[in-house]
């Protein structure tokens, strides 16, 4: 996943500031309506607690959210094994060139836009 970059500084960016909140003395926090509405959240909606400690804050994140940042760590993770063995990153499960993708059902090469042989008209 890259990393989002604010251009006037060269550093990281954290996303949009929201707001702030307060916790409940039942350990509740309420989410501002406009982070809400923007993420499609809803009454019953699951989140995905993530947080470090160490540098004193925390994340919330929608579950496909989640697993997308899993998948693209084990692809990171898969990368990086590939290239300690000597191999190249494009062995690390992502095809070399667009021509070197095929087709999963005859495993020939992907066509370009034409479905069993016929030419468009």
């Amino acid at each position: 996943m890259a990393e989002r970059r604010s251009a006037a500084a060269g550093t990281p960016s954290i996303g949009s500031f929201y707001g702030a909140v307060r916790l409940s003395s039942k350990g509740q926090i309420v989410i501002p309506r406009r982070v809400r509405e923007e993420f499609g959240l809803a009454t019953g909606d699951q989140l995905i607690v993530l947080g470090r400690p160490d540098q004193d804050g925390f994340a919330l994140l929608k579950p496909e959210g989640f697993l997308r940042v899993q998948q693209e760590l084990s692809r990171l993770q898969a990368q990086l094994g590939g290239l300690a063995a000597g191999g190249s990153a494009s062995s690390a499960g992502e095809p070399a060139s667009p021509e070197a993708e095929t087709d999963r059902r005859s495993g020939g090469p992907k066509s370009k836009g034409r479905r069993h042989g016929r030419k468009g008209s």
